[in-house]
């Protein structure tokens, strides 16, 4: 015959496995499904380009001024991180004008967008590294958002001009040349890089 005491015992312990079974039943899912909401990228890869048509003051300027296609607003490089994509771009705020590069995973960079396209570099693995390896060396600069779209000083960046160096920085040539001419400054436009011939439009998704 059990003891009061051991009946006691016995709950506790029941209860135990019943709190334990819960709080892992808890998780699981949400760990599946915060995976399982990134399947619908599975064609990325490190290195490939992301161009998006955004709405406020900095995207209408993109597309308006450094877009001869007048298609898209902005520009990132696309790096993988636990088969989890994600975005370095250099950004600025529509409201301060203050930014800089920046890394969020590519569900952020595309929240409400409509307008996107994916593009991959027909290049060697090897460069696609190097060239990743240039946007992190920006990113963990904190290099701010250049508002002065100034293409010949590195120590601040606008988007397309951040993409094309980290382009020709990592290939170690002048592949990406600005064209577009605003002012007496020559900017990177972003048909400047996505019309180069080393870049050619994904048709996977």
């Amino acid at each position: 015959m059990v003891s009061k005491y051991g009946i006691k015992k016995i709950k506790f312990l029941l209860f135990y496995i019943f709190i334990f079974s819960f709080i892992h039943s808890d998780f699981k899912p949400k760990k599946i499904e915060s995976l399982a909401k990134f399947n619908k990228y599975y064609f990325l890869e490190n290195g490939d380009l992301v161009c998006r048509l955004g709405n406020g003051y900095f995207s209408d300027f993109f597309k308006k001024y450094a877009s001869k296609d007048k298609i898209y607003s902005h520009i990132g490089i696309i790096v993988l991180e636990k088969n989890i994509p994600y975005v370095i771009h250099s950004e600025a705020s529509e409201f301060t004008g203050v930014g800089g590069i920046k890394k969020e995973s590519i569900d952020v960079f595309l929240e409400g967008i409509q307008t996107y396209s994916f593009f991959k570099m027909n290049i060697s693995q090897v460069e696609k590294n190097q060239i990743i390896s240039k946007s992190n060396y920006y990113l963990n600069k904190h290099t701010k958002f250049d508002l002065n779209f100034d293409t010949n000083d590195d120590s601040e960046m606008y988007c397309t001009e951040f993409v094309a160096k980290c382009i020709n920085k990592g290939m170690e040539k002048n592949i990406i040349q600005p064209t577009l001419k605003i002012n007496d400054k020559y900017l990177f436009g972003l048909d400047d890089i996505y019309n180069n011939n080393i870049i050619s439009i994904k048709n996977n998704y």
